[in-house]
């Protein structure tokens, strides 16, 4: 069960208690889900951009980047190799909880 905060006088802001991460927003007209946070997210296309007002002007752009593996670079971010992610407990961690840090 997700928990909420009210973020104004007519929303609320679900997300996951243990980790923070953005879960919904919920308004008089229904609820948006970020759907980056869904165990498949790619099986969710989005239907309809709202807010397109703020925007920001490089957004449309960004698919023509040249782009880039997360570990293509590994040497500008050796740390990567060792990386434990903490993160999603379905996908990222062989343990959940996992062991607190020494």
């Amino acid at each position: 069960e997700p928990k909420r905060f009210r973020s104004s006088s007519a929303a609320w802001r679900g997300f996951c208690a243990e980790c923070g991460t953005p879960l919904t927003f919920e308004a008089p007209d229904g609820v948006a889900l970020a759907i980056a946070a869904f165990d498949d997210p790619a099986g969710i296309a989005p239907t309809i951009q709202w807010g397109v007002e703020a925007k920001l002007p490089y957004v449309d752009g960004v698919s023509k980047l040249p782009s880039e593996e997360t570990m293509g670079d590994i040497s500008s971010a050796p740390y990567l190799a060792e990386l434990v992610s903490y993160q999603h407990p379905d996908h990222d961690t062989d343990q959940w909880p996992p062991e607190e840090k020494p």
